[in-house]
């Protein structure tokens, strides 16, 4: 069995934990680290040294608190390689704390720094809340799922739920560089020129990117966990536009722009995506 460790970055999110927390206990990883902002929401902390309790874990899990730094553009990309660093193996599973994973995920972890596989990352299914989330989720997980199978289990696509190897990471993703990552909002709020030489990308995007100059990148069809919120991008209204302003500024086709809107029934979307680019 491949000794390996847990990062996840925490907020408040306490009322998830007790479901959330023993399904992570269950793999059984040598060190689960757990990532708060500093200060860190008392009652979320409370929450996880209940639940750690409760199922024998404290020795295994560290709680770090983890102040803003200001050398970094995006918050989060700080927090979680800070958790990186702290954790005991080498090998490292990451992921958020509202996902129930399962032991599929052992799959990503055995892969990862043998046969030049840098990183395996795993499907998510988000919980619907309402019609239109279930459309949009059984449409997208079913997307995902055909074009892994297609390309034969090694579709080079990415969720946030992944295994990596921390030498290649180390090797690939320079610190200079993780300090530029912004977000979408924090980019959109800002005229473009303000903002040169930075990278607008999720943190875990921009990390798998940089593995894969050097290392394979796999994404498995099996799905690693079940998201107890829905996916951000369907259900916030702010994310949708986000995502349709950068499709059209990084260049993506019109048709590919329509395909999307449609397969994902958000008429909104295609709106958006050609007021931006006229």
């Amino acid at each position: 069995m491949v000794k390996f460790s847990v990062v996840i970055p925490v907020k408040n999110e306490w009322f998830l934990i007790p479901t959330t927390l023993p399904t992570w206990f269950s793999l059984d990883p040598v060190d689960l680290v757990l990532c708060f902002d500093k200060p860190a929401h008392a009652k979320t902390v409370e929450t996880v040294k209940a639940v750690t309790k409760k199922y024998n874990r404290e020795e295994q899990t560290k709680i770090i608190e983890v102040a803003r730094n200001p050398e970094y553009l995006f918050h989060q990309a700080w927090v979680r390689r800070s958790g990186f660093r702290e954790a005991a193996c080498d090998v490292i599973l990451t992921g958020d704390i509202d996902q129930s994973v399962n032991r599929n995920c052992l799959k990503a972890v055995s892969l990862v720094g043998h046969n030049n596989i840098g990183l395996v990352s795993l499907q998510k299914f988000y919980m619907p809340k309402n019609i239109a989330q279930f459309y949009r989720t059984v449409v997208g997980t079913s997307f995902r799922l055909l074009s892994n199978l297609s390309a034969g289990h090694r579709f080079t696509g990415f969720t946030g739920l992944y295994a990596f190897y921390r030498p290649f990471w180390i090797e690939t993703e320079l610190e200079e560089e993780a300090k530029k990552i912004v977000s979408s909002k924090v980019w959109l709020s800002k005229e473009n020129d303000t903002l040169p030489d930075m990278y607008v990308t999720g943190e875990d995007v921009f990390l798998r990117d940089k593995i894969a100059t050097k290392y394979n990148v796999i994404l498995l069809s099996t799905i690693g966990a079940v998201s107890w919120r829905p996916d951000p991008v369907h259900h916030s209204a702010f994310a949708k536009r986000n995502k349709a302003i950068l499709a059209s500024r990084k260049g993506r086709s019109t048709l590919g722009a329509f395909i999307y809107s449609v397969l994902n029934a958000y008429p909104d979307y295609f709106q958006i995506f050609i007021k931006e680019r006229s």
